[in-house]
């Protein structure tokens, strides 16, 4: 990603993918770890939790470019919260 394609995204979104990818290597990566796991270890590291998630506008594009999925969303919470594939692409999470 370029300087200013980062200078666009907020600096809380780039903090928290910074803080996923970190928790992804201390996990050892994806294939010894749940996406789970590692997403629930990088939203402790980041200090975030599902609010802050609605906060920084994570979707599913950036979800993947930090290496996680659908499964990941499940386990932080979001599905208890009724969100819709429509909305989490869209970067909109109901209340």
């Amino acid at each position: 990603m370029s300087g200013a394609a980062l200078r666009e995204i907020p600096r809380r979104q780039v903090a928290l993918g910074f803080a996923l990818r970190q928790a992804a290597l201390l996990r050892g990566g994806l294939r010894s770890a749940s996406l789970g796991q590692v997403a629930g270890v990088a939203l402790r590291v980041a200090g975030l939790g599902v609010v802050a998630l609605r906060e920084v506008g994570l979707g599913l594009v950036a979800l993947r470019e930090v290496g996680l999925g659908l499964v990941a969303l499940r386990e932080v919470g979001l599905w208890a919260l009724g969100v819709s594939l429509r909305q989490v692409a869209a970067g909109r999470v109901r209340r």
